[in-house]
């Protein structure tokens, strides 16, 4: 029925009859309008860019596959498989190394813990605490409420990566889990995964990495000398139980498409639950949603086969380039600073003079989608942002630094 909200606006009734397609198509053309498009590159700030253009050829074949019911959708199902696999041995995976395509990162790091939990009661433990870096996520702030963990947060170091000493002096037997960035939200920092996961070995404390956005760029990362600067984050280091990578991040695979990685597939099996009803036949699952978008998981398959290692390589190596000669050009300013020098194809930046929010305000009334930070705004240099938007860019962030 219809009515008006609690903002005075009307609320629509369901419609009592149908409408023309060509009626619907030009209503939702006009209505989304006011929406931002990659291709206009003014979204300076998310760390998600337009899909490649394979994806939407996968997509329109894909639309009807569902991989939350694999029997009746097999092949499907196999090619998420393999697809797993794939980001499971690019990240340096055992031969016990699995886990699953999700809808995102808040998703694949809320199920971590679930998991973390309850491998944890099954040992007979009830651990409770959880330790996170400063400048984690928010789902790790949705994680511990769904799954009644105390939340921790270990301060950072001058370079805005975690103070393993902190972290240290937190440690004990109550702690489920630890978290570590491989790419953090503010500023694509990498937290020193490799201390972290000394200091946890052996101790019954399940080890993630939130490599939500790194993932898909830390394996391709070279200087400008072409040397390779990846620095160890993944399964490498032993003491890593399991890692959130999202395709649709930097792989531009279409969304919802994040992944899920565990060392031991097999502990992800603590939370299965059976579904005896499907059409498919009895089948289990182990992540929140139980209808999952094969497209999602097709467009990711399709494109680790048609980039390849070469083809990643190449849009990070752009993408770094892109990010060294704009960083270049914030230090040459005398009305911008950098926060960080950058660790992959993320900036921080803000005003020498004036207050960010003010500085993000101004550019945002420019019509600049800008990350907002306490200390910076965020700018992540993706492949939507061309060299003609990001000198336009420059301008604005000078302009409203002026002010």
């Amino acid at each position: 029925m219809a009515g008006n909200d609690e903002t005075g606006r009307t609320r629509p009734a369901f419609p009592s009859k149908g409408r023309p397609v060509d009626a619907v198509l030009r209503e939702l053309e006009a209505r989304t309008e006011r929406d931002f498009h990659y291709g206009d590159g003014r979204i300076a700030g998310s760390m998600i860019s337009a899909p490649h253009p394979l994806t939407y050829d996968v997509f329109a074949r894909a639309l009807e596959k569902n991989v939350g019911d694999p029997g009746l959708f097999p092949g499907s199902v196999e090619l998420e498989l393999e697809a797993v696999h794939f980001l499971a041995d690019l990240l340096h995976g055992p031969a016990t190394a699995g886990g699953h395509l999700v809808t995102g990162g808040n998703e694949a790091n809320i199920v971590a813990m679930w998991v973390a939990r309850a491998v944890a009661r099954g040992r007979g433990e009830r651990r409770s605490r959880l330790l996170v870096p400063e400048h984690a996520h928010v789902s790790w702030d949705k994680a511990a409420s769904l799954l009644d963990l105390d939340l921790e947060r270990i301060e950072l170091d001058d370079d805005h990566r975690m103070r393993t000493a902190r972290l240290v002096d937190r440690l004990g037997p109550d702690v489920l889990a630890v978290v570590a960035a491989a790419g953090c939200t503010p500023l694509g920092c990498v937290d020193p995964i490799e201390e972290v996961g000394s200091r946890v070995q052996g101790s019954g404390i399940w080890f993630h990495v939130d490599a939500a956005y790194g993932g898909l760029v830390l394996p391709f990362l070279r200087n400008e000398a072409g040397d390779r600067l990846t620095p160890v984050f993944d399964f490498r280091v032993r003491a890593v139980d399991s890692i959130t990578i999202d395709p649709h991040k930097m792989g531009l695979a279409a969304q919802p498409a994040g992944g899920l990685l565990f060392r031991d597939e097999a502990k992800s099996r603590a939370v299965e639950v059976a579904i005896p009803y499907l059409a498919g036949g009895k089948s289990s699952q182990a992540t929140l949603t139980g209808t999952r978008s094969g497209a999602a998981a097709l467009s990711v398959w399709a494109l680790i086969q048609h980039l390849g290692l070469e083809g990643y390589r190449a849009i990070v190596d752009e993408a770094m380039e892109k990010t060294r000669r704009f960083a270049a050009r914030v230090r040459a300013s005398y009305r911008l600073e950098l926060v960080v020098e950058p660790s992959m194809n993320i900036l921080g930046v803000r005003p020498v003079r004036g207050d960010v929010p003010s500085f993000v305000q101004r550019l945002r009334f420019a019509s600049w989608a800008i990350g907002e930070f306490k200390t910076h705004a965020r700018i992540v240099f993706l492949p939507h942002l061309t060299d003609d938007r990001l000198e336009a860019l420059f301008d604005a962030l000078e302009e409203a630094a002026s002010n």
